[in-house]
């Protein structure tokens, strides 16, 4: 089950809204789960 805000980072990826330090801290305060990190960036998370 995809988290509720993918759509919305997932969108703000592909129209480059965002930058990867964004989807990063989205993971780090659980807003995005880390799979869901590596199917919008194509990269594993590693978390900092």
């Amino acid at each position: 089950m995809k988290s509720k805000s993918f759509d919305f980072w997932k969108m703000c990826w592909d129209y480059q809204a965002i930058e990867l330090s964004m989807l990063k801290e989205a993971v780090k305060y659980n807003d995005l789960k880390a799979d869901e990190f590596k199917t919008i960036t194509g990269e594993e998370y590693i978390a900092q």
